[in-house]
Protein backbone atom coordinates (compact mmCIF):
# COMPACT_ATOMS: atom_id res chain seq x y z
CA UNK A 1 0.00 0.00 0.00
CA UNK A 2 2.89 2.28 0.75
CA UNK A 3 5.52 3.19 -1.43
CA UNK A 4 7.59 4.74 1.52
CA UNK A 5 11.06 4.25 2.85
CA UNK A 6 10.92 5.57 6.75
CA UNK A 7 13.92 8.44 7.31
CA UNK A 8 13.37 8.17 11.16
CA UNK A 9 12.31 5.56 14.26
CA UNK A 10 8.29 3.83 14.67
CA UNK A 11 6.80 6.63 16.68
CA UNK A 12 4.17 5.86 19.34
CA UNK A 13 0.25 6.41 20.10
CA UNK A 14 1.73 9.10 22.89
CA UNK A 15 3.86 11.06 20.50
CA UNK A 16 1.02 10.93 18.16
CA UNK A 17 -1.04 12.75 20.93
CA UNK A 18 1.85 15.24 21.29
CA UNK A 19 1.58 16.03 17.14
CA UNK A 20 -1.85 16.37 17.90
CA UNK A 21 -1.24 19.34 20.55
CA UNK A 22 1.05 21.17 18.91
CA UNK A 23 -0.31 21.86 15.57
CA UNK A 24 -3.30 21.59 17.07
CA UNK A 25 -5.84 19.61 15.43
CA UNK A 26 -6.97 15.94 15.48
CA UNK A 27 -5.21 13.82 12.73
CA UNK A 28 -7.36 11.41 10.74
CA UNK A 29 -6.80 7.86 11.39
CA UNK A 30 -5.68 6.79 8.09
CA UNK A 31 -2.86 9.65 8.38
CA UNK A 32 -1.99 8.39 11.77
CA UNK A 33 -1.71 5.08 10.88
CA UNK A 34 0.80 6.00 7.79
CA UNK A 35 2.69 8.28 10.59
CA UNK A 36 3.02 5.13 12.93
CA UNK A 37 4.11 2.78 10.06
CA UNK A 38 6.39 5.20 8.45
CA UNK A 39 6.71 7.99 10.34
CA UNK A 40 8.72 10.16 8.42
CA UNK A 41 9.04 9.21 4.52
CA UNK A 42 10.74 9.43 0.95
CA UNK A 43 9.60 7.34 -2.19
CA UNK A 44 11.39 3.89 -1.74
CA UNK A 45 11.67 3.80 -5.39
CA UNK A 46 12.35 6.71 -8.22
CA UNK A 47 9.85 9.23 -7.68
CA UNK A 48 6.22 9.05 -6.96
CA UNK A 49 3.68 11.76 -8.55
CA UNK A 50 0.54 13.55 -8.78
CA UNK A 51 -1.07 15.03 -11.32
CA UNK A 52 -2.88 17.89 -10.76
CA UNK A 53 -6.23 18.21 -12.81
CA UNK A 54 -6.57 22.09 -12.41
CA UNK A 55 -2.77 22.91 -13.60
CA UNK A 56 -2.63 20.31 -16.12
CA UNK A 57 0.79 19.50 -14.08
CA UNK A 58 2.30 16.84 -12.42
CA UNK A 59 4.00 17.38 -9.18
CA UNK A 60 6.61 15.22 -7.61
CA UNK A 61 6.30 14.39 -3.81
CA UNK A 62 9.50 15.00 -1.52
CA UNK A 63 9.04 13.97 1.81
CA UNK A 64 5.96 12.98 4.36
CA UNK A 65 6.72 14.79 7.14
CA UNK A 66 6.77 13.42 10.68
CA UNK A 67 8.29 13.31 14.36
CA UNK A 68 12.35 14.19 13.15
CA UNK A 69 14.92 15.99 14.74
CA UNK A 70 15.77 17.29 11.07
CA UNK A 71 14.07 20.30 11.00
CA UNK A 72 13.25 19.72 7.39
CA UNK A 73 11.00 16.37 7.85
CA UNK A 74 9.87 17.58 11.06
CA UNK A 75 5.90 18.02 10.92
CA UNK A 76 5.87 20.26 13.73
CA UNK A 77 8.23 22.80 12.62
CA UNK A 78 7.11 22.83 9.14
CA UNK A 79 3.82 23.40 10.93
CA UNK A 80 4.77 25.78 13.37
CA UNK A 81 6.37 28.11 10.33
CA UNK A 82 3.58 28.03 8.48
CA UNK A 83 0.33 28.14 10.73
CA UNK A 84 -0.52 31.85 10.48
CA UNK A 85 -1.00 31.54 6.83
CA UNK A 86 -2.86 28.12 6.75
CA UNK A 87 -6.54 27.36 7.31
CA UNK A 88 -8.24 26.90 11.21
CA UNK A 89 -8.11 22.37 11.76
CA UNK A 90 -5.13 22.27 8.59
CA UNK A 91 -1.43 21.61 8.51
CA UNK A 92 1.26 20.90 6.32
CA UNK A 93 2.14 16.94 5.67
CA UNK A 94 4.51 17.20 2.79
CA UNK A 95 7.09 18.56 0.56
CA UNK A 96 7.37 18.82 -3.05
CA UNK A 97 10.17 19.21 -5.01
CA UNK A 98 10.02 21.97 -7.02
CA UNK A 99 8.92 23.64 -3.44
CA UNK A 100 5.13 23.34 -3.12
CA UNK A 101 3.47 22.03 -0.14
CA UNK A 102 0.83 19.23 0.70
CA UNK A 103 -1.67 20.28 2.91
CA UNK A 104 -4.63 18.37 4.87
CA UNK A 105 -7.82 19.76 5.96
CA UNK A 106 -9.52 18.07 8.82
CA UNK A 107 -12.99 19.51 8.32
CA UNK A 108 -15.65 21.88 7.30
CA UNK A 109 -16.72 21.80 4.00
CA UNK A 110 -12.91 22.13 2.26
CA UNK A 111 -12.18 19.16 3.98
CA UNK A 112 -9.39 17.56 1.78
CA UNK A 113 -5.97 17.13 0.50
CA UNK A 114 -4.89 19.99 -1.54
CA UNK A 115 -1.11 21.33 -3.03
CA UNK A 116 0.00 24.53 -1.74
CA UNK A 117 2.19 26.33 -4.80
CA UNK A 118 2.91 29.18 -2.01
CA UNK A 119 6.47 28.95 -3.88
CA UNK A 120 4.27 30.42 -7.46
CA UNK A 121 6.55 27.27 -8.78
CA UNK A 122 3.31 27.30 -11.84
CA UNK A 123 2.58 30.01 -14.42
CA UNK A 124 -0.96 29.59 -13.49
CA UNK A 125 -0.80 29.99 -9.64
CA UNK A 126 -1.15 33.61 -8.10
CA UNK A 127 -1.55 35.44 -4.73
CA UNK A 128 -5.55 34.83 -5.04
CA UNK A 129 -5.12 31.49 -6.81
CA UNK A 130 -2.27 28.91 -5.35
CA UNK A 131 -4.03 26.14 -4.00
CA UNK A 132 -5.52 22.93 -5.80
CA UNK A 133 -7.96 19.92 -4.48
CA UNK A 134 -5.85 16.39 -4.42
CA UNK A 135 -8.26 14.02 -2.60
CA UNK A 136 -10.62 13.95 -1.28
CA UNK A 137 -8.80 12.29 2.18
CA UNK A 138 -5.20 10.68 2.97
CA UNK A 139 -6.21 7.14 1.86
CA UNK A 140 -7.65 8.63 -1.73
CA UNK A 141 -3.85 11.32 -1.98
CA UNK A 142 -1.69 7.82 -1.27
CA UNK A 143 -4.17 5.72 -3.97
CA UNK A 144 -3.36 8.85 -6.54
CA UNK A 145 0.36 8.57 -6.56
CA UNK A 146 2.13 7.29 -9.49
CA UNK A 147 5.66 6.06 -9.86
CA UNK A 148 7.21 8.36 -12.49
CA UNK A 149 10.37 9.15 -14.30
CA UNK A 150 13.02 12.08 -13.40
Amino acid sequence: MYYFKSLERPISNLELSEIEKKINVILPEDYKEFLLKVNVGIPKEQYLSFFIDDLNEEVILGTMLGISENKNFSLTDWNSEYQMELPYDSFVFGTEYGGGLFVMIVSGEDRGIYFWDHTFIFDQSSVDSNVYFLADNFTNFIEKLYISEP
